[in-house]
């Protein structure tokens, strides 16, 4: 997986007390160049637990779209399932991001309870890890 500072949202962002919805540390302006990877190929958004979660009920992550640097007033353009136990490294978030119509993209965590420790990273990158299967040379 192709990664950029500039197309991580979050980096090991603490969800530790954290109550109800919290959004991304950091936004992707969709009108940086940097934004400009993997031209002609889908871009991927994915979330996964750096730290093991303790404490609280569940956590439930959402791609986001707004028209503002600080993503307030948030339309949900993908949903992640309702996680449980999330465990260090378990995927949160893993999906083709949509067409939006918004400048800014982040993502949104939703947590039910309190949790006293774990934390989130999220990316969006090139659709590399889908590689397609080619079959062995056949002799033609």
């Amino acid at each position: 997986m192709y990664t950029d500072a500039q197309l991580r949202p979050s980096q090991a962002q603490s969800l530790a007390g954290a109550a109800a919805t919290t959004v991304s540390t950091n936004t992707i302006d969709l009108l940086s160049p940097s934004t400009n990877i993997g031209r002609g190929r889908p871009r991927r958004a994915s979330a996964y637990a750096t730290t093991a979660f303790v404490g609280g009920t569940s956590v439930k992550v959402d791609l986001i779209q707004s028209a503002n640097p600080d993503l307030s007033s948030p339309d949900i353009l993908a949903s992640g399932s309702v996680v449980t136990t999330p465990t260090l490294g378990r995927k949160l978030l893993d999906v083709v991001v949509p067409d939006n119509t918004k400048r800014y993209i982040g993502f949104q965590y939703t947590t039910v309870g309190t949790y006293t420790a774990g934390a989130v990273s999220s990316y969006i990158n090139a659709d590399t890890d889908q590689q397609p299967y080619l079959p062995a040379q056949t002799g033609f």
